[in-house]
């Protein structure tokens, strides 16, 4: 579809990989749906410590669109990236951005990402203890 414009989520088109792939982006997706957009399409930015995602509700259809993530972690900065700690934070945030939120598709969103960054917390802190590798044998 030539004619197509190209939506991404807010910041990759700044990242050095996506440039270098030539990856045609016509539009970044931020916190507000755009405009022909939004009689139809509910968007819902995840901005984590290391990326961002959108992810998009169709009213008319209820179907929700989520993106699946992939990350090449270096294993030495593994530790300060992927810590209880940060994930915590990440859960205070969107317990903060529930309490502010309009609509109650967001607000469910939001308390789900909530649970999943406790979840994440409570999970890498019993990696830790654990004498477990991760996929690289470290």
């Amino acid at each position: 579809m030539p004619q197509a414009s190209t939506f991404a989520a807010r910041g990759l088109l700044a990242r050095r990989q996506v440039r270098a792939a030539g990856i045609g982006i016509d539009r970044e997706l931020g916190g507000t749906v755009p405009e022909e957009w939004s009689a139809d399409i509910l968007t819902v930015s995840v901005n984590a410590p290391m990326f961002t995602e959108v992810e998009l509700f169709d009213r008319r259809s209820r179907t929700l669109i989520l993106t699946d993530l992939v990350q090449n972690i270096d294993p030495t900065a593994r530790k300060a990236i992927m810590s209880p700690e940060v994930y915590l934070d990440r859960a205070e945030h969107y317990r903060g951005a529930k309490a502010t939120a309009t609509d109650s598709f967001s607000r469910h969103h939001l308390e789900a990402m909530e649970r999943s960054y406790r979840t994440l917390a409570e999970s890498e802190a019993a990696l830790r203890r654990s004498s477990a590798v991760d996929a690289r044998g470290k």
